[in-house]
């Protein structure tokens, strides 16, 4: 393509290239991709987000490389509802290797990145960590794809998802018929449809949570996160991320039958947050957990009244229930204090984009209807992996928060949570 013919969505490709491959420049090739980048390497294993993406390059240039002059050929792209889908070839200008790659741009930032060919020589775009472990310890759970055509014909699983279905790869190609529609109760199958169609057409990406079918013919709950992808041939793949819940929706519908819920603003209360909270640390998963309290919460009821106070309550619950997933657990602590678990979670940055949200419509409604109050919101919170001591979490999480109140109240500060339950060096502020 002559300089002259670039598109924004090509410079965005080859900065990102020519960062990785020819620079070795971490930074810049972040800088390129999108929080919640979706990348699938050589042989089809999938990694998600940005800060992985980060862990990975910085061990790739930790050592010796070589710096890979390439050029982009046969590039050719199609703008679909705001996103750029473009299908090109890498080539080696002094090594003998290519590699055949989709990505897909939007906001000038790469959203998905697939390298589907095959290289003779170096895997320079071999996106994967040391160990499956690895990735799929910061990935909980499983990866399924197909194309968008009748049926969804497979394009690939992993074997985190083959453990969980109960089938080896050949009986779940035959038991299937190489169609991923077979996994779902029937009764399901024409909702999980549309459900898709409308998050691909609102959002650009799904979040569902559905029953999925075992070899022995149980089912249990999945919740799946999925983006699509145009391949080099034209054809369409949904790339999906899926997870058991079973366990947590047999919880939720236990809680609904008990008293666990506040009854002001509707979240759980601490008992019920708290039931939830054990759970999910017995999974020993990648989570952040994050205390949240109102600043001059007193001068709200003594200007306005308790009756406008009540309404704050209510207020913030409902931001904090839109602004994260259903299976992240909520509750408020008592008074003016809530809680957030964000699990399974290893993004700092993506948790402190849904905060600094939250403050921003907080600080709105505020500014309108309660200024005298100057009332803000203060977060405190750890990023964890594996911790089981709920007492190490409420300890590590409040010493951060009370450093919030006590530095720049109405902000956010999450740090992590070293072995032992002490925090260490300031992820986001």
């Amino acid at each position: 393509m002559p300089q002259k013919d670039y598109t924004a969505a090509f410079k965005v490709i080859e900065n990102f290239f020519c960062a990785y491959l020819l620079e070795h420049d971490a930074q810049k090739a972040i800088s390129l991709a999108a929080e919640d980048i979706y990348f699938t390497d050589l042989n089809n294993k999938a990694l998600f987000g940005r800060d992985v993406m980060a862990e990975y390059l910085a061990v790739r240039f930790s050592q010796k490389q070589i710096p890979a002059a390439h050029t982009i050929t046969q590039y050719k792209e199609k703008n679909i509802e705001g996103s750029t889908v473009s299908s090109f070839l890498i080539e080696s200008e002094k090594e003998d290797w290519h590699v055949r790659a989709t990505a897909v741009v939007r906001g000038g930032k790469l959203q998905a990145l697939h390298c589907s060919g095959r290289e003779t020589g170096q895997e320079h775009l071999q996106f994967k960590g040391e160990s499956p472990g690895n990735v799929y310890g910061m990935l909980p759970g499983a990866v399924f794809c197909g194309y968008i055509e009748e049926g969804f014909p497979l394009w690939f699983v992993n074997q985190e998802f083959l453990e969980l279905t109960g089938y080896t790869y050949e009986e779940f190609f035959e038991k299937t018929k190489g169609r991923l529609t077979e996994i779902f109760r029937v009764q399901d199958k024409e909702r999980i449809c549309r459900d898709i169609r409308e998050g691909l057409k609102t959002k650009g990406r799904y979040e569902i949570e559905y029953r999925i079918k075992r070899k022995d013919g149980s089912f249990f709950w999945a919740h799946i996160l999925g983006i699509h992808v145009r391949m080099q041939d034209g054809r369409m793949i949904l790339i999906n991320v899926m997870f058991d819940v079973s366990k947590n929706r047999q919880i939720r519908q236990i809680l609904q039958e008990e008293n666990v819920r506040d009854d002001l603003t509707g979240a759980l209360n601490r008992r019920g947050g708290e039931r939830l909270l054990k759970e999910h640390l017995k999974m020993e998963q990648n989570a952040i957990f994050v205390l949240m309290d109102i600043d001059n919460f007193k001068k709200v009821n003594d200007i306005y009244g308790h009756i406008m106070g009540d309404k704050v309550l209510i207020y913030v619950a409902g931001l904090l229930r839109k602004s994260f997933r259903e299976t992240d657990v909520i509750f408020r602590l008592g008074g003016d204090e809530f809680a957030i678990f964000a699990c399974p979670c290893s993004s700092a940055s993506h948790i402190e984009k849904k905060l600094s949200n939250i403050n921003r419509c907080f600080h709105k409604k505020i500014m309108e209807s309660l200024p005298m109050s100057t009332a803000s919101l203060s977060f405190g919170g750890i990023q964890c992996a594996g911790c089981r001591d709920i007492t190490a979490l409420y300890r590590e999480a409040d010493r951060v928060l009370y450093e919030v109140k006590r530095t720049k109240k109405g902000s956010c500060i999450i740090r992590q949570m070293a072995d032992g339950g002490d925090t260490g060096s300031t992820i986001i502020s």
